[in-house]
């Protein structure tokens, strides 16, 4: 049994800004929050790449995206997918949507600058790329970013980009932590002047998993400040592999003929089982069996039907998150015998070698004249299941 244990934080911080209004230079410090998280999302390699599928799938009309989409069905990549439903879902209801669209039209170069064109990224990126474009771009002049792992030690810097009208340096006048505290190795520390177009840094090691805050004091300015989120670790994920025996032989419904199957000498009996593996509720995991055989002279003596096993269950206080097996949680094997045959009888290997069965027999006559607790199917399985506690 294997444990493994998640941060819910992401290793790679983004950048947040405070106080005043954003420069030039700070707005592409901002712009690559933006195109990070897409980045990240949609894995395009180059911004290019966005722009060229955005100028794709905005010069066509409605019928011609949807036929595209009909046509390329599963070769799509996550990114023009998501382009490609944004756009159908604001057709004609979005100004800058419709905005976007008449700017590539007239050059591109115009669109790809364009208010719109951000808008149309924000769209596309998840609600906390989006806080951290928005405190970036709301909030500037002296910026204050950090890169690191936020769970242990992480770097802080500060910027200062200044307005036209800002002609001086500013010199930091004090800094207070809580939730962790200063390596006292780096240059941003009480007294340093912070130079226009420059910025300083100090390594932060974060004390435990509680809430972090920075608090940077500027001499004739505002405060400055940074920080984080109490730390939420993600339940503790248990992988467990199971083996399971079942014993199927006998049970199976009567469907027809009499009750012998009454194999001969040149008799075929086919026979047919398809299993699956499946979650019941958050707790359990069942194996659900559908099993058929025919005699294949007299009366046609046939049985089958569908049954249920149970294969695990989850103790107490924890539930089922996943399930993996070999070959997938579904599948279908073919067999049968010819002649007199009383025994049991494997399915093929190379059937069982891509399954989630390990052995699986099969049976379809015995000496006996009522073959109901003969017939059927029996093997051991394997899976594994992944657990966490409630």
């Amino acid at each position: 049994m294997k444990k493994t244990q998640k941060m819910s934080n992401n290793k790679l911080m983004l950048l947040s800004c405070v106080f005043l209004t954003c420069s030039s230079a700070h707005s592409q410090n901002c712009d690559a929050i933006l195109w990070q998280g897409i980045h990240d999302e949609f894995r395009y390699n180059n911004e290019s790449q966005l722009q060229a599928d955005i100028s794709k799938v905005l010069t066509m009309n409605r019928e011609q995206r949807e036929e595209y989409l009909k046509k390329n069905e599963g070769n799509i990549s996550l990114g023009l997918l998501k382009i490609l439903d944004l756009s159908l879902l604001w057709d004609n209801k979005d100004e800058g949507n419709k905005a976007l669209k008449e700017y590539i039209k007239l050059e591109e170069n115009f669109a790809w600058k364009s208010s719109e064109y951000t808008d149309f990224r924000l769209k596309l990126v998840n609600e906390k790329i989006v806080r951290a474009w928005k405190n970036c771009v709301d909030q500037a002049g002296i910026s204050i970013s950090a890169v690191g792992d936020p769970a242990q030690s992480f770097i802080l810097n500060i910027r200062y980009n200044p307005k036209d009208d800002e002609v001086k340096d500013v010199k930091i006048t004090s800094m207070n932590i809580v939730g962790g505290h200063f390596s006292e190795v780096g240059t941003l520390k009480p007294g340093a002047l912070l130079k226009r177009f420059g910025g300083l840094s100090e390594i932060v090691n974060r004390e435990g998993m509680e809430a972090l805050g920075v608090v940077v004091e500027i001499d004739g300015r505002p405060s400055v400040t940074y920080s984080l989120e109490k730390i939420t670790p993600e339940p503790e994920q248990i992988d467990t592999a199971i083996t399971k025996s079942i014993d199927a032989f006998g049970g199976w419904k009567h469907l027809g003929g009499d009750r012998d199957m009454n194999t001969n000498s040149n008799d075929r009996v086919p026979v047919r089982c398809s299993s699956a593996l499946v979650l019941q509720g958050e707790r359990k995991v069942v194996l659900k069996v559908t099993f058929h055989c025919e005699e294949h002279g007299g009366d046609h003596t046939r049985f089958g039907s569908t049954r249920e096993f149970l294969v695990y269950e989850a103790q107490q206080g924890q539930r089922i998150l996943s399930g993996s097996a070999k070959g997938g949680l579904e599948c279908s094997m073919t067999g049968g015998t010819v002649g007199r045959n009383h025994g049991y009888n494997s399915f093929s290997r190379p059937e069982l070698d891509s399954s989630f069965w390990k052995t699986l027999r099969f049976r379809v006559d015995s000496k006996r004249s009522d073959d109901s607790d003969a017939v059927g199917v029996g093997g051991d399985l394997e899976f594994k299941v992944v657990t966490v506690a409630d």
